[in-house]
């Protein structure tokens, strides 16, 4: 094998690796903003719908936080990520509450690596 290419294929695997561990990464902050809000709220809701709509609510706004301590925040600049953050967002909850873990993950890499 040449060079140029085992290059391109440690490249291509580290960033890869890179997509993976972002993906693990933000669901496991998303699996526990689940389990927070369990702990302070989910009690006290009794209605499942309910509770699970406003578990998924709360851990998307705090995942958008995390996004933008990251990078200023400019929504005339990040508008339209910002929106395809709140979407893939609510559609990755749901699936980590539906789910579990591995698929939302699973879900979460195949997104940055398409996107």
């Amino acid at each position: 094998m040449k060079r140029g290419t085992r290059v391109r294929i440690e490249v291509v695997s580290l960033a890869v690796s890179l997509w993976m561990l972002v993906a693990v990464n933000e669901e496991c902050f998303r699996a526990a903003m689940f389990n927070v809000f369990d702990t302070f709220a989910g009690g006290r809701i009794s209605s499942p719908l309910t509770r699970d709509v406003l578990k998924l609510t709360a851990a998307n706004l705090l995942w958008l936080l995390f996004h933008f301590i990251q990078r200023p925040f400019d929504p005339l600049q990040y508008g339209w990520y910002m929106l395809w953050l709140a979407v893939s967002g609510m559609i990755l909850s749901y699936v980590l509450l539906r789910g579990g873990l591995g698929a939302a993950v699973a879900l979460h890499f195949i997104i940055n690596v398409s996107s």
